[in-house]
């Protein structure tokens, strides 16, 4: 399995350090595929509905650190929540839900955000994002470990 990222490359440079480039093209981005192996601790999501929603919730931008303030990062997975979004590029973290793939038209799962929150206030959290929570519930842990 490969991942896609991304860097700035002017037309005519070679890359040999990181694998091959898809394409090249002047004063745009260039995808390059690469060992994940070779990631570090770059997060790499495999169980996805089909390769390009895969490649899209794995693209890591080389320029941009935040993936809301890369223009070619379109879709954001919350592994918290389960949720996909369409990012929304206005300066802010924003994101819009989606609940079918737009590349193969996979109904995805229902988001578990509500469910998060509910289970955390019985639980006696009535402010989870200032409170200190179980770190279960800082990933997937928490609705992984219920199944």
């Amino acid at each position: 399995m490969n991942l896609i990222v991304g860097a700035a490359k002017d037309i005519g440079e070679e890359s040999t350090d990181r694998g091959e480039y898809q394409k090249s093209t002047p004063q745009t981005l260039t995808w390059q595929i690469i060992n994940p192996k070779a990631v570090g601790s770059t997060i790499i999501m495999n169980n996805h509905c089909c390769e390009a929603m895969k490649d899209q919730v794995n693209i890591n931008c080389m320029i941009h650190a935040n993936p809301f303030d890369c223009p070619d990062i379109l879709i954001n997975y919350n592994k918290r929540f389960d949720e996909y979004g369409l990012l929304i590029h206005d300066g802010g973290s924003s994101s819009i839900e989606i609940t079918y793939c737009p590349w193969c038209g996979t109904k995805l799962p229902d988001s578990k955000r509500d469910l998060w929150f509910e289970i955390l206030e019985q639980l006696g959290f009535d402010d989870a994002v200032e409170q200190s929570i179980p770190e279960e519930f800082e990933t997937d842990k928490w609705y992984k470990n219920s199944k």
